[in-house]
């Protein structure tokens, strides 16, 4: 090894042990802080500052050494770059699980209630409901909790190591399909171990881990359509497309959009036709068998349809097409309206939530537009950028799909397409390698710190992608007082009462359950809610809008969404809980420091 290598080799250990120095100085700031004592509406202020900045700026550095070795790539450096991954994988690692570390009694107030739910209900019945609609998702989560005895509460963060590695793994093998060039298998990985889904990456949901596995998915499905007479492959790639829409339904969907359209793209390669876009023959694009397709869809369409889901999607697809319907977009706007949003301010508000999947898309796009603009005829080059064509249509696919859910009341979360862009905009990104592939050193180490710097942003978003007001969103959080008063309304109600809340009651109850592991069946009742400023708008008194007999918890959690985050939203206002501790009609028969039940 000569001197300069030396060198360049000892620089970049330098650099790499500053940043494992600065992910334990983030764990030590996070271990020093006193966990919460109660709700906190932004977890973000309640942690010193320089817990984050030590997070970024370790990550930070992780990308620069990762991005150079990757334009730089030297066999001597290959411990080096796994390292690298590897740190980028730990601060995600203490990042997402802020949550536990913070002391919360538990961090959720939607679908992974019911996840957990049902994960206990396996455990605990031996029985899989049949009407659990993520079946392969439960019964892992159902395995790692009576095995491994974990948590029931933390299962998401034990899930999310290895299924990150093997992302990180199924994209450096889906890489090196598009092109034998290692640094560009390097850089894709590089891009696939950072964050950018925002908020989404942070709980336990089966539409994260069936988006981790479907890299690993076309990667099979690749080999079982080209490589002959491999009896290993085609039962893997059997064996997973069967179990793929019992991971997520939704998932199975753009995966059977994504290969009818490469099967359609290469039907047009296989006819030489000369596609309009990039002026050139295609013809080494190869057949992906249409079997696979059949059997995915079929067993889908099976699937699907055994459950009430399947008969409200057709009832909401026919509206859409036969009956006049409120599209999402004008609830948003109407919804900005009230509270005074300009468009601007949404946009903003959409970065902000999606953790930079959004400017992620978009570079990738730009990228992939000059990049087939190149007029390399090189025969490698050509290769690649047939490929890239490819996945530049399935990029433009989900667009088409995003589009949809915005326009239309599909039923489906408004940005949830936007996480299936992120393995195709990863592969995009690394394209930066082969754009004008014979540079120079200066060349070079502009394109490592472009790199370094575009990832560097989206870093700062997904740093901020916890539910916090900087998105407009409350904290999850419930605390151990909430629990503590759902369990006293529990033992001391009257049997056929009725329980309103600012935030549905049930939520409470189910949560109640987990924790004690008393789990029969996912608690329905108790979903009424208070109407706007507990009737006083209307009424003076609270009796003439409620029943006698009727209980009214109010949590802290209620208090700080709508008196502080959501006051403009005017659905209470102070003077509200003021009258309601007037009201002669109503008593406040229990009281935990943050948790009120009061009872007409």
């Amino acid at each position: 090894m000569t001197s300069k290598l030396k060198l360049e080799n000892g620089i970049l250990k330098l650099l790499l042990s500053i940043s494992y120095l600065l992910i334990i100085l983030a764990s030590i700031i996070l271990y020093k802080t006193s966990p919460a004592n109660g709700y906190e509406l932004d977890i973000y202020s309640t942690i010193p500052n320089s817990f984050f900045i030590s997070i970024y700026l370790s990550m930070l550095i992780s990308i620069f050494i990762g991005a150079y070795i990757s334009f730089n790539f030297k066999r001597n450096m290959q411990l080096i770059y796994c390292l690298t991954i590897l740190n980028i994988i730990l601060n995600n690692y203490l990042f997402q699980n802020i949550k536990f570390l913070r002391g919360y009694a538990f961090f959720d107030r939607g679908d992974m209630i019911n996840h957990i739910f049902e994960i206990l209900k396996i455990s605990s019945t031996n029985h899989l409901d049949s009407k659990n609609f993520y079946p392969a998702t439960h019964i892992l989560g159902s395995s790692l909790y009576e095995v491994c005895g974990l948590e029931i509460t933390k299962i998401d963060s034990y899930i999310s190591i290895p299924f990150s590695i093997l992302y990180i793994l199924s994209m450096y093998i889906l890489a090196k399909k598009i092109s034998s060039d290692n640094k560009f298998s390097l850089l894709v990985s590089l891009a696939s171990a950072i964050p950018v889904t925002g908020s989404y990456g942070i709980g336990f949901y089966p539409a994260n881990i069936s988006t981790l596995l479907l890299p690993l998915t076309l990667y099979i499905i690749y080999l079982f359509s080209n490589i002959k007479n491999k009896i290993s492959s085609k039962i893997c790639a059997v064996t997973i497309i069967l179990l793929y829409p019992l991971i997520h339904p939704l998932t199975s969907v753009i995966l059977i959009g994504i290969l009818l359209l490469l099967y359609a793209i290469e039907s047009i390669y296989g006819t030489n036709m000369i596609l309009s876009l990039t002026k050139k023959h295609y013809t080494h694009i190869k057949r992906i068998n249409v079997e696979i397709i059949f059997i995915l869809f079929i067993t889908f369409i099976s699937w699907f349809s055994m459950f009430s889901v399947w008969a409200l999607k057709i009832r909401e697809i026919y509206n859409i097409i036969f009956t006049d319907t409120v599209s999402p977009l004008s609830d948003t706007l109407e919804l900005a309206n009230k509270v005074q949003f300009s468009i601007f301010d949404i946009f903003e508000l959409m970065v902000k939530m999606q953790g930079g999947a959004l400017i992620y898309a978009s570079i990738a796009i730009i990228l992939a537009f000059v990049y087939l603009k190149q007029n390399n005829t090189q025969e490698e080059y050509l290769e690649i950028r047939e490929n890239i064509f490819a996945i530049f249509a399935f990029l433009l696919l989900i667009v088409v799909f995003q589009l949809i859910v915005i326009l239309f009341p599909t039923g489906i979360d408004t940005f949830r397409p936007l996480r299936y862009t992120v393995i195709f905009t990863t592969i995009l990104l690394g394209l930066a390698v082969f754009i004008k592939n014979n540079t120079s050193k200066k060349e070079t180490s502009i394109k490592v710190v472009a790199f370094t710097s575009i990832f560097g942003i989206l870093i700062g978003l997904s740093i901020m992608s916890y539910p916090s007001p900087y998105q407009f969103t409350p904290n999850p959080q419930i605390t151990y007082q909430d629990i503590a008063g759902t369990k006293w309304i529990e033992e001391n109600k009257n049997q056929n009462s009725e329980i309103i809340g600012i935030w549905p009651y049930s939520t409470y109850v189910n949560v109640l359950a987990i924790l004690e592991k008393e789990i029969k069946s996912m608690n329905k009742l108790y979903i009424s809610r208070t109407s706007d400023h507990f009737g006083y708008d209307t009424n003076n008194s609270i009796a003439k809008t409620y029943n006698s007999d009727t209980y009214l918890p109010i949590f802290e959690y209620d208090r700080d969404t709508q008196l502080v985050l959501w006051y403009e939203a005017e659905h209470f206002y102070k003077e509200d809980f003021q009258k309601l501790s007037r009201d002669s009609s109503v008593d406040l028969i229990y009281e935990n420091g943050e948790t009120e039940v009061w009872k007409v």
